[in-house]
């Protein structure tokens, strides 16, 4: 007979192989939920739709659930009307999460248009739902912008993403500053370059892609970050088309092919989505399309279809195998109608997950 752990270890990949995908988008006081996601077709189906009180930013799978940004709070949620609210001490304003070895990573924005000690990470002990601690960035009228978990030094290590301050001075961002978890302290000189970084992506060999948010009337930067003597070393860097009006770089998000990259650029009431391809030290535009009023982050789902949700045009942005042609200008986008504010969208089976799961 199998030994106990080896029939347990084969019923959850059983389990998490035959978990039902969701499509969640998520915005203003509500979240929409398509069960059984299979193509982008699902997405304009009537969704079921939970409620809830506050903006919704960012959502991070955990085991299980979503922990989903919420006002100035982290909710657990569990599917229908769970949600277990978790607020963060004194930072303000959650922009993005990372989950790695049982903790929660919350990346905090702070006070607009000035951190007022706001600004910064707060951990999240996910077993026991609590805030264990809160750190704010060592430069106080900065903002962190979102918080990822990357291959560094041959090890999984936590990085911030220090946008500056586009709006007061302005003040430069720091890149990507590694988070000592240890000592509970910034390395501010992670990354030599100084990059206003709001984005970014790790692709399979070490390389980061990131995306900057400049001051007013300032075009947005690609750039291309590599590990050097312990430090992240700014390899190359491009500026997007001008725009006329907007924040400017949302997200990137990385592509089929090696070295190429998805990258959304905001206008207030308009935006744009561009293919790039980086090598030799440079990098392409191969491919320019609209979308709709003020894209903010975007996805690319294993079927090779394209979502930015649109926060300004309360809608979606849809685009059926771009990722699998990026040069087929015969893929149309397709506008699909949303609820107040859309913010993220994610496909996951983790909800369906800790239901269909069997103790042995």
């Amino acid at each position: 007979m199998a030994p106990l752990k080896v029939i347990h270890a084969f019923i959850v990949s059983f389990l998490c192989e035959a978990a039902a995908d969701k499509c969640i988008t998520f915005g203003q006081n509500s979240l929409a939920e398509v069960d059984d996601c299979h193509s982008v077709s699902d997405l304009s189906t009537s969704p079921k739709t939970v409620d809830f009180k506050g903006q919704a930013t960012w959502a991070t799978e955990l085991d299980s659930a979503l922990a989903v940004l919420i006002g100035d709070t982290v909710q657990i949620w569990r599917g229908d009307s769970d949600f277990k609210e978790i607020p963060l001490g004194g930072l303000t304003s959650p922009v993005g999460a990372v989950y790695l070895d049982g903790k929660l990573y919350v990346a905090c924005f702070g006070s607009w248009p000035t951190p007022l000690g706001d600004s910064g990470l707060a951990i999240i002990n996910v077993a026991g739902q609590f805030l264990e601690s809160t750190h704010s960035y060592s430069g106080s009228k900065k903002h962190v912008h979102n918080v990822y978990a990357f291959d560094f030094g041959g090890k999984k290590e936590i990085f911030a993403a220090i946008l500056g301050n586009p709006w007061k001075g302005p003040l430069s961002g720091r890149g990507l500053s590694r988070f000592d978890r240890e000592s509970g302290s910034f390395d501010v000189d992670t990354t030599s370059a100084r990059l206003n970084v709001r984005s970014a992506k790790q692709q399979s060999d070490g390389s980061i892609f990131v995306l900057t948010q400049e001051p007013a009337g300032e075009q947005t930067k690609l750039a291309r970050l590599v590990e050097r003597n312990d430090h992240l070393v700014l390899e190359a860097q491009t500026l997007l088309p001008p725009r006329s009006d907007g924040d400017g770089g949302a997200d990137v998000v990385l592509g089929v092919e090696m070295d190429t990259m998805w990258v959304t650029d905001r206008g207030d009431w308009s935006g744009k989505l561009y293919h790039y391809r980086y090598s030799d030290g440079h990098f392409t535009q191969n491919a320019e399309r609209e979308t709709g009023a003020n894209p903010r982050y975007a996805v690319v789902l294993d079927s090779g279809d394209i979502v930015v949700c649109n926060q300004n045009g309360n809608d979606r942005s849809v685009y059926k195998g771009l990722a699998n042609s990026p040069m087929d200008t015969s893929i149309p986008e397709i506008r699909v109608a949303s609820m107040v504010a859309p913010m993220f969208f994610i496909k996951t089976s983790a909800l369906d997950f800790q239901s269909n799961t069997v103790s042995v």
